[in-house]
C-alpha cells in the first residue's frame, strides 16, 4: 500500500493521540490538590482510549478498502457533488472527457478514474455551453 493512503490516517491518529493526551492530563490536573506532588494517572483509562482509537482507525481503513470501486450514473453524480441533470450535461460535453463506460444504456464509472478526472479538471478553467 502506498504512503499517500497512510498519510491522512497517520495524521488523524497523531492528532487524536495528542488531543486525548491533553484531555487526560487536564483531567488529572483538575483532580490534583494544589501543592500536591503526588500525581496518579489512570493508565487503564488511557490504554482503553488508545485501543478504541486504534480499532476505529482499522475499521476506517477496512471501510475505505471495501468501498465500491465502480458506480452507476446517480451514485457518480452524487459522489462528485452534482445533480443528475448537471452531471448529464458534463458527460455530453466532449471536451471534458468524463471517464465512463456505457453498457446497454447504463453508465458505469470507476471511482479511481473519477477522482483523477476531478483532480485534473480542477486545474483547468473550462467554459460549459449553456443548454
Amino acid at each position: 500500500m502506498n504512503k499517500e493512503k497512510w498519510l491522512p490516517l497517520a495524521i488523524v491518529f497523531l492528532g487524536t493521540m495528542i488531543l486525548i493526551g491533553s484531555i487526560q492530563i487536564a483531567n488529572q490536573l483538575v483532580t490534583i490538590p494544589r501543592g500536591s506532588s503526588n500525581v496518579n494517572v489512570d493508565t487503564n483509562n488511557i490504554s482503553y482510549s488508545l485501543d478504541r482509537i486504534a480499532n476505529k482507525l482499522v475499521q476506517s481503513q477496512e471501510n475505505e478498502e471495501t468501498e465500491k470501486a465502480s458506480m452507476y450514473f446517480n451514485d457518480a453524480a452524487i459522489y462528485l457533488g452534482f445533480t443528475p441533470d448537471e452531471f448529464k450535461i458534463l458527460i455530453e460535453e466532449k471536451n471534458l472527457n468524463v471517464p465512463y463506460i456505457k453498457l446497454d444504456n447504463r453508465y458505469i464509472f470507476y471511482k479511481v478514474s473519477l477522482d483523477e478526472w476531478a483532480k485534473n479538471i480542477n486545474q483547468q478553467e473550462i467554459k460549459l455551453k449553456n443548454n
